[in-house]
């Protein structure tokens, strides 16, 4: 009995970081570290690596990959871009278009400076291009391109692109000038957004609805109006820029830094924990991405070769410690008793009217019972269940509003 009750309190004590980890879905060769991320809006994920690499792609969910750098005259691939079967891709020395997933490339000399890009995007049929000294447009997929650089600087060099809606953010290594740009006008015009920013080079870009990141030297900065204001992210460490950027929706957010990690906040940005599980010691992160309920991360390990690791997003965010400050429009109790045999009862609070979900949870992330998932009006609110043929152990319940996970409990159950 003394060593029952011994095991149910190491199992108690035992942090979350414990709970699920990385997990590699693909070995690259020696010296082709992964270098950008995107998907086609239809499930399928690519991956670009530089040195001598080429284009990864994958519709099962890094499960396998197919690999391609047929028609691609560059060992330095600097971004990635695709749309259905068109894939677009930044090089050193410069464009080259697939329209059929990634499997051929043609290199685009129309209209278009051929001495190097660093940046690409696709918006509907819009196509933007960052190169030396211009960001050029098309609006034929390729075919043909226009520079529009009213409002930049004098030679500017578009090193990152991003955007959310009718809204394009670029930013813009120039000396003087540099900083991120918007346009709400299809690139006519552009406009500096960097207000209380310092002036930094913006080398990773990122945009959700209002919200706004920009990896820099300083580290990440953050904006959650558009880019009317930003402030640094204290929690995420890192001086030489190399950061992945990425949300689901705006309350969800995941960062990489380069010798520090993956972090994840699931409050808009105000609170961050380390997910840092099963990834290669030293941290070296390039990019990072999240595509069908997966985080990507791409490492360039001195240790090992280079590496794509995939983590569930449920693991990375349905469970942040209870440091975590949380808005006050719900609230959600420890159940009790607990531990408990076979029956418990879990409590919360909504004060606003919302979609609630509460769901339970195995150890290793696996869902074991929905609870409640419906609109409900701001009340408290309680529900009591038994357990029926589950095995004596750890699990957790998740409370999720607007299909945003808000709050997790630990319960251990005996029989």
């Amino acid at each position: 009995m003394k060593f029952l009750t011994f095991f149910i309190i190491i199992f108690i004590i035992i942090p979350y970081s414990l709970f699920g980890q990385w997990v590699p879905v693909l070995e690259l060769p020696g010296g082709t570290p992964p270098q950008a991320f995107t998907d086609n809006g239809n499930g399928r994920l690519y991956l670009a690596s530089i040195g001598e690499g080429g284009v990864y792609s994958s519709t099962n969910n890094g499960v396998n990959w197919v690999f391609s750098n047929n028609g691609i005259n560059s060992n330095l691939i600097y971004a990635i871009s695709a749309k259905d079967s068109i894939v677009f891709i930044s090089t050193d020395n410069g464009i080259y278009r697939s329209k059929d997933y990634g499997i051929n490339f043609v290199h685009l000399l129309n209209d278009i400076d051929s001495s190097g890009s660093r940046a690409i995007i696709i918006k509907d049929n819009i196509v933007f291009a960052g190169s030396r000294f211009d960001i050029f447009k098309s609006t034929n997929l390729g075919n043909n391109w226009v520079t529009v650089n009213n409002g930049f600087p004098q030679y500017p060099v578009v090193i990152s692109l991003s955007y959310y809606d009718n809204i394009i953010y670029a930013g813009i290594e120039a000396s003087p000038g540099s900083g991120v740009f918007k346009s709400t006008n299809s690139g006519e015009n552009w406009i500096n957004i960097n207000n209380d920013m310092p002036i930094r080079y913006p080398y990773t870009l990122y945009a959700n609805e209002n919200i706004i990141m920009t990896g820099t030297s300083d580290g990440v900065y953050i904006s959650t109006n558009f880019g009317n204001n930003w402030r640094l992210i204290p929690e995420i460490p890192g001086n030489i820029g190399l950061f992945g950027l990425s949300s689901i929706g705006t309350q969800t957010i995941f960062i990489s830094a380069w010798n520090y990690g993956v972090y994840a906040s699931t409050n808009g940005g105000l609170n961050w924990i380390a997910k840092n599980e099963g990834l290669y010691p030293d941290l070296r992160l390039t990019s990072l991405y999240n595509l069908n309920g997966y985080v990507y991360v791409g490492t360039n390990s001195y240790q090992y070769y280079p590496n794509v690791f995939r983590r569930s997003v449920s693991e990375m965010v349905f469970v942040i410690e209870n440091n975590t400050i949380l808005p006050k429009d719900y609230k959600l109790f420890q159940n009790y008793p607990n531990p408990f045999n076979p029956t418990t009862k879990i409590e919360y609070l909504i004060n606003k009217k919302c979609l609630v979900n509460l769901s339970l949870y195995n150890i290793n992330g696996k869902i074991v019972k929905e609870l409640i998932n419906k609109e409900q009006t701001p009340d408290s609110y309680e529900i009591n269940f038994t357990f029926n043929n589950q095995s004596s152990g750890i699990y957790y319940y998740v409370l999720k509003i607007n299909d945003v996970a808000v709050d997790a409990k630990k319960m251990v159950y005996l029989k």
